[in-house]
């Protein structure tokens, strides 16, 4: 185990995760060549080295040492030395000198992080002149060349802007029972991954900027294995739940706090949906759900544009306070079931025009729902699809209900 930071920044493999002081070529069997003016060959077929690396060379009479590479070929390095005349046995080496991962601890070059590090993005990352911030994490950082590790935390500091990951090509690690925390601006992408055919976890994950946006997916997720995100605390800023992605609990806390999910967003390995808490903020959320507790905010439980699916069900919905807005407006193929609510305050609205072309139905029989002062339940809709199903009961201690278009009211 050991502390890393980030600092990326080399010469020709800015951004590379892969790029450490691991990476090694074997010098060839040959004898270095004499390219005059100050200038040394040195054999090395199908180097991986370019102009501007720093290499260290080792095991040989006349040319141990550190360099910059001043040129290479396909089958030679070109170093600034005085010649000698040398015969290399083809056991010699040449080493990256420049990684881009540090130690926390004396800033040395080390290799890219590995099972039980800690991860650090932050401002000790290379300035990128370019886009004048910290060098993004964004070459080879798929799960072929990351090695998806198993960390013991990987930070995202709130002095890193660069970017994680990208569209094409996620981020892909794994923080079994550990904390993933992301509170720098930029885009995050990442993709719990053990690789294939193995379930992956991370304990807890925060998102914690408002300028900060992430997209978060799952390699597995089907009735055999899993990525399971088990805690998201979105404080602040913009997170993006991939379609198929596995969470267990999601709470949206902070004003600024934006949480998009998309379709099938459940744990298909456990057959178990997530259970989401709302402070604040705003939550779209397109896919099933075990409970809603609202304290506030706003809650689309459909995006606009959802594209309809099947089994988009929620086994519970309470709202506490006058500052909570439910719009229920999910697009169902066949229909989308609130088995049941307890509005003590607030808004839920299932009478919106998106998704209002797709039946909803409240319990599945059995269930009491209840009404109280302070709350506003609106089931009703043009499309006059909204129903309560036989045997399940709305309670009314107050507050205003709009039933459903066509029902019978008892008392």
């Amino acid at each position: 185990m050991a502390n890393k930071y980030w600092w990326g920044g080399d010469t020709n493999h800015a951004g590379d995760f892969t790029w450490d002081n691991t990476k090694q070529d074997t010098i060839d069997n040959a004898a270095a060549v004499d390219k005059t003016g100050g200038l040394v060959g040195i054999p090395i077929t199908g180097t991986i080295f370019a102009a501007g690396d720093s290499i260290i060379i080792a095991d040989t009479t006349n040319y141990n040492g550190t360099y910059t590479v001043e040129s290479a070929t396909t089958d030679e390095v070109v170093i600034t030395e005085t010649y000698a005349a040398e015969t290399f046995a083809g056991t010699e080496t040449a080493t990256n000198a420049r990684s881009n991962w540090r130690l926390v601890s004396d800033g040395a070059d080390t290799e890219k992080p590995a099972d039980a590090d800690i991860v650090f993005l932050d401002n000790r990352a290379a300035l990128n002149t370019t886009t004048n911030k910290r060098q993004s994490l964004n070459v080879n950082v798929s799960s072929a060349f990351t090695g998806t590790p198993d960390l013991a935390g990987f930070y995202r500091s709130p002095n890193f802007d660069g970017n994680i990951g990208k569209d094409t090509e996620y981020l892909e690690i794994q923080a079994d029972g550990d904390d993933i925390i992301l509170q720098g601006a930029g885009t995050t992408y990442l993709k719990l991954s053990a690789g294939v055919d193995t379930d992956a976890n991370a304990g807890r994950l925060v998102v914690d900027n408002p300028a900060g946006i992430v997209y978060l997916a799952s390699l597995e997720n089907d009735g055999t294995y899993v990525g399971l995100f088990t805690l998201i605390l979105v404080r602040a800023g913009t997170l993006y739940i991939d379609d198929d992605c596995a969470v267990g609990s999601v709470y949206c806390l902070g004003t600024s706090a934006v949480v998009v999910a998309g379709t099938g967003v459940t744990n298909a390995k456990n057959a178990t949906n997530a259970t989401i808490m709302q402070i604040d903020g705003k939550i779209t959320w397109s896919s099933p759900f075990a409970s809603l507790n609202s304290y506030g905010g706003s809650f689309y439980w459909g995006a606009d544009d959802m594209v309809p699916m099947a089994g988009m069900d929620a086994d519970m919905i309470t709202t506490y306070s006058t500052g909570s807005r439910v719009y229920w407006q999910a697009s169902d193929t066949a229909k989308s079931i609130l088995k049941r609510f307890i509005a003590y305050a607030g808004l839920i609205d299932a009478g919106r025009a998106a998704g209002a072309g797709y039946a909803k139905e409240i319990g599945s029989g059995t269930e009491v729902s209840e009404v109280w002062p302070d709350a506003v339940v609106n089931l009703n809709n043009n499309n006059r699809n909204v129903t309560i199903a036989a045997g399940s009961v709305i309670e009314s201690f107050g507050g205003k209900l709009t039933p459903p278009a066509g029902s019978s009211i008892d008392w």
